[in-house]
């Protein structure tokens, strides 16, 4: 089965907080995505991505064990087609600089509508 032919396009999402990973699902499964695994750190957030080949995980920059840099240069090496978007609570320049550079595809800020996720 293609990878978004479900219900439209898969994605993980990893937070360390599961009430943050309830929220992004729920609206996320609203706006014809398929939620196909999550994962509360970084480590765990690897093994996910790696297993399920989602085409897009959504990720904290900051998680327990590994943060959200670092799954994105280990996603780009061990799932290079799935796009890596990280978001934080944390508006810096250089933040976003070391994301993209890290593989991220994408930054957002957690205090933006969740309909900038989708």
């Amino acid at each position: 089965m293609d990878k978004g032919s479900r219900t439209g396009i898969t994605v993980v999402i990893a937070d360390d907080h599961p009430p943050i990973i309830d929220c992004v699902a729920s609206h996320l499964s609203t706006a014809d995505f398929t939620v196909v695994g999550t994962a509360q750190n970084g480590e765990e957030a690897v093994i996910v991505v790696e297993q399920s080949h989602p085409l897009v995980c959504v990720a904290d920059v900051k998680m327990p064990r590994l943060d959200g840099l670092e799954l994105a240069r280990r996603a780009v090496v061990s799932a290079p087609d799935t796009a890596v978007l990280l978001y934080s609570g944390v508006s810096d320049k250089v933040l976003v600089s070391d994301a993209l550079d890290a593989g991220a595809h994408g930054f957002a800020l957690k205090d933006a509508p969740l309909e900038d996720l989708s």
